[in-house]
């Protein structure tokens, strides 16, 4: 038998997740559509039990059926293009690791609900089919980076216009230390969500490609000092602090951009403050002070 492996359970029937990034940087959201699809879909990991265990599943055909809820339920509405499998599924330790590709999830209909899929095995003359699934699509629409490395990842919101200046009460998203430097790529994350009001998903764990660009600022402090003079910013994200005395207190601000499929989709700036290392951060002491006292009376 085969029975799936579920992360997320809605009504007492497994979950799977199919995400669709939308994007026009000239759209409202409430305005996309179809052709505003920047990556159609992610594929999409599925992990079925074995039974028994160590089912014997070389020369297998796995394909899928599904079908849309609320259709008749004979065999005969059975749709075998909702989903195909990707690559060669893998057997280990009791379980089936399998990748698959939705095909017509545009063609049912356009809240994408109440669709549901089983895994079918042919082979050796026999036909197996497993439960039933929910597939589920969230069209992601808005875009922002956050800081990963955060306890609870936190998004960036520094702003930038062209008259944007940095002083001492500008907030800090990082602090590095004189002489040595941060990296922004184990740091920076694009996520999206279906608004500017839902919750923001972390768009590479849903299988997405993003590429990162960095760049340097040339923001000033009101004296007029360029403050990312101070620091080395190579491609990758890494950003090294001179070691000159003068960077201490300097406060360089970083611009991040996210791409899919070539496309910026988010764009964050990331301040930084450039401290002192702990030899040269100022402690202040108090000298206790004899006193004579005299008798105290109430």
């Amino acid at each position: 038998g085969l029975q799936f492996v579920p992360d997320v359970m809605m009504d007492g029937m497994g979950v799977v997740y199919k995400y669709r990034l939308f994007f026009n940087a000239e759209k409202e959201i409430a305005a996309y559509t179809e052709e505003d699809v920047l990556v159609e879909s992610n594929d999409i990991e599925m992990v079925y039990r074995l039974n028994p265990g160590n089912a014997y599943t070389d020369g297998i055909e796995w394909s899928f059926i599904g079908r849309k809820v609320g259709i008749a339920t004979r065999a005969e509405n059975d749709d075998p293009n909702l989903l195909t499998v990707v690559g060669e599924p893998v057997a280990a330790n009791g379980e089936l690791t399998l990748t698959a590709n939705v095909n017509k999830l545009p063609e049912y209909d356009s809240n994408n609900e109440g669709l549901i899929f089983a895994l079918k095995a042919e082979g050796n003359g026999r036909t197996i089919i497993s439960d039933n699934a929910t597939l589920i699509a969230e069209d992601l629409k808005a875009y922002a980076i956050y800081d990963k490395s955060a306890e609870t990842p936190e998004k960036f919101t520094f702003a930038v216009n062209e008259g944007t200046v940095v002083d001492q009460n500008t907030p800090a998203d990082f602090q590095v230390v004189r002489g040595k430097g941060i990296d922004l790529d184990t740091i920076a994350q694009l996520r999206g969500a279906m608004n500017t009001s839902a919750e923001y998903v972390a768009i590479e764990e849903k299988g997405f490609d993003v590429t990162y660009k960095y760049s340097k600022t040339g923001i000033k402090d009101a004296t007029g000092t360029v403050q990312d003079s101070f620091i080395t910013l190579d491609e990758n994200g890494k950003i090294t602090v001179n070691e000159g005395a003068s960077a201490i207190g300097r406060k360089p601000v970083i611009k991040v951009e996210a791409s899919v499929n070539e496309t910026v989709v988010a764009t964050a700036y990331v301040v930084l403050e450039i401290a002192p290392t702990d030899l040269e951060k100022i402690t202040v002491t108090a000298n206790p002070i004899a006193l004579e006292y005299t008798e105290l009376t109430a």
